[in-house]
């Protein structure tokens, strides 16, 4: 991807490991299928659970 981002998805993860993966999958898809340059970010904001760790891979 390059340096230029034209869209930024910003999505806060809280009490979400069960579906993180699969949010990720599926909105890199469709970013992709747009052909644009893209960045996801995701916000771990004090989540209890082992989301910060599925981000981190």
């Amino acid at each position: 991807m390059s340096k230029n981002k034209e869209l930024s998805i910003v999505v806060p993860v809280y009490e979400c490991e069960d579906s993180l993966a699969e949010l990720y999958k599926r909105l890199a898809k469709t970013l992709e299928d747009m052909n644009l340059p893209y960045e996801i970010i995701l916000v771990d904001d004090g989540d209890p659970s082992n989301a910060w760790k599925l981000i981190c891979e």
